[in-house]
């Protein structure tokens, strides 16, 4: 992570501490409530908050993805060539993640929430048949069966030089 206290954390951070407060002060019947109580509600809301915060932040961050803490699968002695942050285009639906090319698969594992860590797209080299940038740059790869892969990615040509390498 680059900068950890930036503006939008503390605000997210500041904003879930007052939620937190507002629900302890529900419980507690209005005749009962003095400034003593809501200050105690506050203290223990941003005590609660930090950790809740930190890992609810930390789980939509798609760059805090470390290749040590994933399990790609790779048969041995496979390495990977390149690596690009990417959207999968299934029809109308986007997946965002990661697209890693190895010197005999390309992978695509999910980044976001509900698709973290998941390894959604294994393609074997050898089963390309076809592979262009379009108008717009985004990466077309065609398989054997005749299922077309749509990528937006981050580097496109960088990333389709590379696959061309590794394909020939």
């Amino acid at each position: 992570m680059k900068n950890r206290l930036s503006i939008q954390n503390i605000l997210f951070y500041l904003s879930w501490t007052i939620m937190y407060t507002i629900i302890l002060l529900v419980v507690v019947r209005p005749e009962v409530l003095t400034v003593g109580k809501i200050l105690v509600a506050f203290i223990i809301s941003a005590i609660l908050g930090v950790p809740s915060t930190n890992s609810f932040l930390k789980s939509l961050n798609r760059s805090a993805i470390d290749i040590d803490d994933l399990n790609l699968g790779l048969l041995p002695g496979e390495k990977i060539i390149s690596k690009a942050n990417a959207t999968l285009k299934k029809g109308v639906i986007r997946l965002g993640g990661i697209l890693y090319l190895t010197d005999r698969h390309i992978l695509f594992i999910g980044t976001e929430f509900f698709d973290r860590n998941k390894k959604i797209l294994c393609v074997p080299l050898s089963l390309i048949v076809d592979r262009k940038l379009d108008d717009n740059y985004q990466l077309r790869i065609r398989v054997e069966s005749g299922k077309e892969c749509i990528f937006a990615l981050v580097g496109a040509f960088n990333f389709l030089s590379a696959l061309n390498s590794a394909l020939k």
